[in-house]
């Protein structure tokens, strides 16, 4: 069999995958279904629908506590990874993998994101491929990360830079599983 039709079938899969996950009514059930696939998923985890995936979740790894809201990109050909108690607003796009525009022939890369215990995702961030965030990051609605950054920072902007520091002492449990968020 070719190479063309082998990379058809793959995606003719993830597109099955994506549909059966997203159409899975409980979120107990979704992540039992993840889980088979390869997905490395805690307690307390809410995916909402629709979430696409552009993998077939085996680079996921996702802590306890943790919601992803509706119409959110999680590009998982790359790896990701999610601390405790992180909240992703709707429509955010996690990158982990691009091509190469200083090379000739727009190499095609990946490199993982890893997001921090108690990060704060506000909503329409685009994270790009590499980024690292730190324990207790805010990220700022409409923000692009196209860097890492340290722990308590509070960033935003385009691209996004720090604005301050969070100083309060974390004390919250990511607990969003209510049914049919818009």
């Amino acid at each position: 069999m070719n190479a063309l039709i082998k990379k058809q079938i793959l995606f003719i899969i993830i597109w099955l995958s994506n549909l059966v996950t997203n159409f899975l009514p409980f979120f107990r059930l979704k992540n039992a279904f993840m889980r088979f696939q390869g997905a490395k998923i805690g307690q307390s985890v809410s995916i909402h629908t629709p979430v696409k995936f552009f993998g077939l979740y085996r680079n996921l790894f996702v802590g306890d506590n943790v919601t992803v809201n509706p119409n959110c990109y999680l590009d998982d050909r790359g790896s990701i990874y999610l601390g405790n108690n992180v909240n992703i607003s709707h429509s955010v796009r996690i990158y982990t993998a691009g091509h190469d525009i200083r090379t000739e022939d727009m190499a095609y890369f990946e490199r993982s994101v890893s997001i921090g215990d108690d990060v704060w995702i506000f909503p329409n961030v685009i994270i790009m491929p590499g980024v690292k965030l730190s324990e207790r990051c805010i990220v700022l609605p409409g923000s692009v990360v196209t860097k890492s950054f340290g722990s308590g920072s509070i960033i935003g902007g385009n691209p996004a830079t720090v604005i301050s520091t969070r100083t309060a002492d974390v004390n919250y449990k990511i607990e969003h599983g209510f049914w049919f968020v818009n």
